[in-house]
Protein backbone atom coordinates (compact mmCIF):
# COMPACT_ATOMS: atom_id res chain seq x y z
CA UNK A 1 0.00 0.00 0.00
CA UNK A 2 1.45 3.35 -1.02
CA UNK A 3 0.41 6.39 0.96
CA UNK A 4 1.91 9.71 1.85
CA UNK A 5 3.91 9.71 5.07
CA UNK A 6 2.46 11.53 8.04
CA UNK A 7 4.67 14.13 9.70
CA UNK A 8 4.15 12.70 13.19
CA UNK A 9 5.33 9.25 12.08
CA UNK A 10 8.51 10.68 10.55
CA UNK A 11 9.15 12.61 13.77
CA UNK A 12 8.54 9.52 15.90
CA UNK A 13 10.92 7.42 13.79
CA UNK A 14 13.55 10.17 14.02
CA UNK A 15 13.12 10.31 17.79
CA UNK A 16 13.51 6.52 18.13
CA UNK A 17 16.63 6.51 15.95
CA UNK A 18 18.16 9.30 18.04
CA UNK A 19 17.41 7.38 21.26
CA UNK A 20 19.14 4.28 19.88
CA UNK A 21 22.12 6.36 18.73
CA UNK A 22 22.35 7.84 22.24
CA UNK A 23 22.63 4.29 23.63
CA UNK A 24 25.83 3.74 21.71
CA UNK A 25 27.19 7.06 23.07
CA UNK A 26 27.53 8.60 19.60
CA UNK A 27 25.31 11.62 20.23
CA UNK A 28 27.16 13.76 17.68
CA UNK A 29 25.79 11.45 14.96
CA UNK A 30 22.11 12.02 15.71
CA UNK A 31 19.91 12.32 12.65
CA UNK A 32 17.77 15.35 11.94
CA UNK A 33 15.30 15.91 9.17
CA UNK A 34 15.65 19.05 7.11
CA UNK A 35 14.16 22.05 8.88
CA UNK A 36 13.63 23.79 5.54
CA UNK A 37 11.34 21.07 4.19
CA UNK A 38 8.36 23.07 5.46
CA UNK A 39 9.19 26.13 3.33
CA UNK A 40 7.54 24.77 0.12
CA UNK A 41 4.43 23.85 2.12
CA UNK A 42 4.19 27.34 3.63
CA UNK A 43 4.77 29.02 0.25
CA UNK A 44 2.17 26.74 -1.33
CA UNK A 45 -0.44 27.77 1.26
CA UNK A 46 0.37 31.47 0.82
CA UNK A 47 0.12 31.20 -2.97
CA UNK A 48 -3.13 29.23 -2.65
CA UNK A 49 -4.69 32.03 -0.58
CA UNK A 50 -3.40 34.62 -3.06
CA UNK A 51 -4.81 32.61 -5.98
CA UNK A 52 -8.24 32.25 -4.39
CA UNK A 53 -8.44 35.95 -3.53
CA UNK A 54 -7.23 36.96 -7.00
CA UNK A 55 -9.77 34.75 -8.76
CA UNK A 56 -12.50 36.00 -6.45
CA UNK A 57 -11.64 39.63 -7.23
CA UNK A 58 -11.49 38.84 -10.96
CA UNK A 59 -14.91 37.20 -10.69
CA UNK A 60 -16.31 40.28 -8.95
CA UNK A 61 -14.77 42.52 -11.63
CA UNK A 62 -16.50 40.57 -14.38
CA UNK A 63 -19.72 40.83 -12.39
CA UNK A 64 -19.94 37.23 -11.31
CA UNK A 65 -19.57 34.05 -13.29
CA UNK A 66 -23.30 33.29 -13.36
CA UNK A 67 -24.19 36.83 -14.46
CA UNK A 68 -21.64 36.43 -17.27
CA UNK A 69 -23.29 33.14 -18.35
CA UNK A 70 -26.76 34.70 -18.20
CA UNK A 71 -25.76 37.69 -20.33
CA UNK A 72 -23.96 35.45 -22.80
CA UNK A 73 -26.94 33.08 -23.01
CA UNK A 74 -29.27 36.02 -23.73
CA UNK A 75 -27.33 36.68 -26.90
CA UNK A 76 -25.00 39.47 -25.89
CA UNK A 77 -21.93 38.77 -28.02
CA UNK A 78 -19.96 41.46 -26.25
CA UNK A 79 -20.10 39.69 -22.89
CA UNK A 80 -17.15 37.48 -23.81
CA UNK A 81 -15.25 40.47 -25.20
CA UNK A 82 -15.83 42.43 -21.97
CA UNK A 83 -14.75 39.50 -19.82
CA UNK A 84 -11.60 38.97 -21.88
CA UNK A 85 -10.65 42.62 -21.35
CA UNK A 86 -10.19 41.89 -17.65
CA UNK A 87 -8.49 38.53 -18.12
CA UNK A 88 -5.90 39.64 -20.69
CA UNK A 89 -3.95 41.61 -18.09
CA UNK A 90 -3.93 38.89 -15.47
CA UNK A 91 -2.71 35.64 -17.10
CA UNK A 92 -0.37 34.83 -14.22
CA UNK A 93 -3.36 34.22 -11.94
CA UNK A 94 -4.77 31.70 -14.36
CA UNK A 95 -1.65 29.96 -15.70
CA UNK A 96 1.63 30.80 -13.97
CA UNK A 97 0.52 30.72 -10.34
CA UNK A 98 -1.06 27.23 -10.50
CA UNK A 99 2.08 25.90 -12.23
CA UNK A 100 4.24 27.37 -9.45
CA UNK A 101 1.93 25.84 -6.86
CA UNK A 102 2.21 22.41 -8.49
CA UNK A 103 6.00 22.74 -8.51
CA UNK A 104 6.04 23.64 -4.81
CA UNK A 105 3.71 20.77 -3.95
CA UNK A 106 5.88 18.19 -5.71
CA UNK A 107 9.04 19.73 -4.25
CA UNK A 108 7.60 19.31 -0.77
CA UNK A 109 6.71 15.68 -1.52
CA UNK A 110 10.21 15.03 -2.86
CA UNK A 111 11.89 16.53 0.21
CA UNK A 112 9.65 14.49 2.49
CA UNK A 113 10.48 11.25 0.63
CA UNK A 114 14.19 12.01 0.87
CA UNK A 115 13.90 12.56 4.61
CA UNK A 116 11.97 9.32 5.03
CA UNK A 117 14.60 7.39 3.04
CA UNK A 118 17.42 8.84 5.13
CA UNK A 119 15.73 8.14 8.46
CA UNK A 120 14.73 4.60 7.44
CA UNK A 121 18.25 3.83 6.21
CA UNK A 122 19.71 5.07 9.48
CA UNK A 123 17.14 3.06 11.46
CA UNK A 124 18.05 -0.11 9.55
CA UNK A 125 21.73 0.61 10.17
CA UNK A 126 21.16 0.98 13.92
CA UNK A 127 19.06 -2.19 14.07
CA UNK A 128 21.79 -4.09 12.20
CA UNK A 129 24.32 -3.08 14.88
CA UNK A 130 22.21 -4.81 17.56
CA UNK A 131 21.33 -7.85 15.44
CA UNK A 132 23.97 -10.20 16.94
CA UNK A 133 23.13 -9.32 20.54
CA UNK A 134 21.05 -11.87 22.47
CA UNK A 135 17.38 -10.94 22.74
CA UNK A 136 17.44 -10.51 26.51
CA UNK A 137 20.24 -7.94 26.36
CA UNK A 138 18.70 -5.71 23.67
CA UNK A 139 17.52 -2.39 25.18
CA UNK A 140 13.88 -1.40 25.00
CA UNK A 141 14.63 1.54 22.67
CA UNK A 142 16.07 -0.79 20.02
CA UNK A 143 13.05 -3.08 20.26
CA UNK A 144 10.73 -0.09 19.97
CA UNK A 145 12.62 1.13 16.90
CA UNK A 146 12.46 -2.31 15.30
CA UNK A 147 8.72 -2.62 16.03
CA UNK A 148 8.01 0.89 14.70
CA UNK A 149 9.99 0.22 11.52
CA UNK A 150 8.11 -3.05 10.91
CA UNK A 151 4.84 -1.23 11.47
CA UNK A 152 5.84 1.42 8.91
CA UNK A 153 6.75 -1.29 6.40
CA UNK A 154 3.26 -2.73 6.74
CA UNK A 155 1.59 0.66 6.31
CA UNK A 156 3.80 2.22 3.63
CA UNK A 157 5.84 1.12 0.65
CA UNK A 158 9.41 1.62 1.89
CA UNK A 159 11.20 0.26 -1.15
Amino acid sequence: MKRRFEEKRIDRLQQLVNEVVALSSMEEETIEVRPYRYIPKILFNILMCFEVLSLWSLNMTVGGFFRFLKVWNEGNQYAVNDALKYVQYEPYFIVVLPIMMLFLYFLQLHLQKQDVREVVARAEEEIAKWEHTPSAEIPHDVKALKYHLEELRLDYDLS
